[in-house]
C-alpha cells in the first residue's frame, strides 16, 4: 500500500472559547501551501489544530454500494481494505482539543489553484496501521460532521472515541453521493453515541459499525433522510452492525425500535417495534417481509393510512400487534399478513378503528392473511 506523501496542518483561532474546526458554507475547501514543511492549510475563524493525512494521486478506486472497490478488492470491514485513493483523509492529530470535527469537501493547491483534490471518503489510520491510535488526541471530540458527497467511511475510522456523542452530515442535495458505504467497525465502541444523521444515499453498513457491547453504553437514535421502506430495503445490514445497542430509528414516515436483548445471531438486526407517523398515506409493498425480529406496528388515532401494500408484513412471525387501523384505510394488498405454511408464528391481533361493517368495506388483496389459522390466527376487534 502507498503510503501518504502530504501532510496538512490547520492553524486556526478561538470562536466564542469553543473548539470548533468547521467546513460548513464558505469552509468546505481547505487550501494547502507545499512549499511548506509540514504543509500549511490557512483557514479564516477556525478553531483547533490539526493534521490530515492523504494518499497519492491514482491510488486504488471507490466503494460501489454494494461494499466493492471498483478495482475488484472488497470493502467489508477488513483492516487490510481501507480506501486507499486520490480523495481519501487519513490520520487527524487534534492537537488543540476541539470538540467538533467538520471534515473538508476539497483541498486546493494554494500555488496551484487549478490543481484541487476533491475528498470523498475518510480512511483513517496510523503509520503502524494500528486503528485503535489513529486519531489522536480523540478524547476531546464529541461532534463529528461529513460532507454528504463522502461515499465512504472506511474501516474503524472513528472506533474507541468514548466521548463523541453526535454525527451528522452537511451539505446541498445536489452534492450528495450517489451511494454511501459505511464500512465494519467504522464506529466501534462509541458508547457515548447518542445521535447519528444519515443521508438517503446511504446503501451499507459493515459488521459491527456501531458495536458496543460496554455496560454503560447508551441509546442510540438514528435519523435517517428516506422513507422506512428505504430504510428496510435499499439499506443493507450487515449482521451484527448495531450488536448490543438499543437503537430508535426516525425515517421520515415512521420511526422504528431495536432492542438489543432481540438479537438473533442467524439473521440481519430488524426492528423490534414500528410507529407510524399521522401523515404516512401507506405501507409500502414488502417494506417488513420476513422481518423475524417485528413484534408490533402503531398508527395514532389522526393516521391518515389508506393503503397497506402487497406483502408488507408477509411471514412477519412475531407480528404479534397492529392498531388502530384507521378507517381512512381503504385497501389491503395480497398477502400482507400472510404467513408460509409451515412458519411458526404467533397469534396476530389487529384493531380498527371503526365498526365491523366499515371493515368488511375495506378491499382486501388474495391471500391477505393467509395461513393466518389455529395458534397464528389472525383477529380483529373493532372500536364499536
Amino acid at each position: 500500500m502507498k503510503r501518504i506523501d502530504k501532510i496538512i496542518t490547520a492553524l486556526a483561532a478561538s470562536f466564542c472559547g469553543i473548539a470548533v474546526l468547521s467546513f460548513g458554507v464558505g469552509y468546505a475547501t481547505w487550501t494547502y501551501s507545499t512549499s511548506a514543511d509540514p504543509a500549511t492549510v490557512n483557514i479564516d475563524g477556525q478553531v483547533g489544530t490539526w493534521t490530515l493525512v492523504f494518499p497519492k494521486q491514482g491510488d486504488g478506486g471507490f466503494v460501489d454500494s454494494g461494499g466493492e472497490h471498483v478495482d475488484g478488492t472488497y470493502e467489508n470491514g477488513s483492516s487490510s481494505d481501507r480506501g486507499d485513493n486520490n480523495g481519501s483523509l487519513y490520520e487527524i492529530d487534534n492537537s488543540e482539543n476541539a470538540s467538533t470535527l467538520i471534515l473538508p469537501t476539497q483541498l486546493v493547491n494554494g500555488e496551484d489553484s487549478s490543481q484541487i483534490d476533491s475528498i470523498t471518503r475518510v480512511s483513517i489510520y496510523d503509520e503502524s496501521e494500528d486503528p485503535y491510535k489513529a486519531l489522536t488526541n480523540a478524547s476531546s471530540i464529541t461532534e463529528i460532521d461529513i460532507p454528504k458527497q463522502y461515499e465512504a467511511i472506511d474501516w474503524a475510522s472513528f472506533c474507541y472515541m468514548e466521548n463523541l456523542t453526535t454525527i451528522k452530515f452537511y451539505g446541498d442535495d445536489s452534492t450528495t453521493a450517489s451511494s454511501l458505504v459505511i464500512s465494519g467497525c467504522a464506529f466501534f465502541g462509541d458508547k457515548n453515541l447518542s445521535y447519528v444523521e444519515l443521508p438517503s444515499s446511504l446503501s451499507f453498513i459493515g459488521y459491527d459499525a456501531f458495536y458496543c457491547e460496554a455496560s454503560d453504553t447508551v441509546p442510540l437514535t438514528i435519523v435517517y433522510d428516506g422513507t422506512i421502506k428505504q430504510w428496510m430495503t435499499k439499506v443493507n445490514k450487515q449482521t451484527d452492525w448495531c450488536y448490543k445497542r438499543n437503537i430508535t430509528g426516525e425515517c421520515s414516515d415512521a420511526s422504528i425500535y431495536y432492542d438489543s436483548s432481540s438479537y438473533n445471531a442467524s439473521s440481519r438486526y430488524y426492528p423490534e417495534t414500528v410507529t407510524y407517523y399521522d401523515s404516512a398515506t401507506t405501507v409500502e409493498d414488502s417494506t417488513f417481509d420476513t422481518d423475524t425480529a417485528l413484534i408490533s406496528v402503531t398508527f395514532g388515532s389522526s393516521s391518515s393510512l389508506t393503503s397497506i401494500g402487497q406483502s408488507a408484513f408477509y411471514n412477519c412471525i412475531r407480528l404479534s400487534s397492529v392498531g388502530s387501523l384507521p378507517t381512512s384505510l381503504t385497501s389491503i394488498g395480497d398477502s400482507a399478513f400472510a404467513i408460509t405454511e409451515d412458519a411458526s408464528t404467533t397469534a396476530l391481533s389487529v384493531k380498527y378503528a371503526g365498526n365491523k361493517r366499515a371493515w368488511s368495506r375495506v378491499t382486501k388483496g388474495t391471500g391477505w392473511d393467509s395461513n393466518r389459522t389455529g395458534s397464528s390466527a389472525l383477529t380483529v376487534s373493532y372500536n364499536a
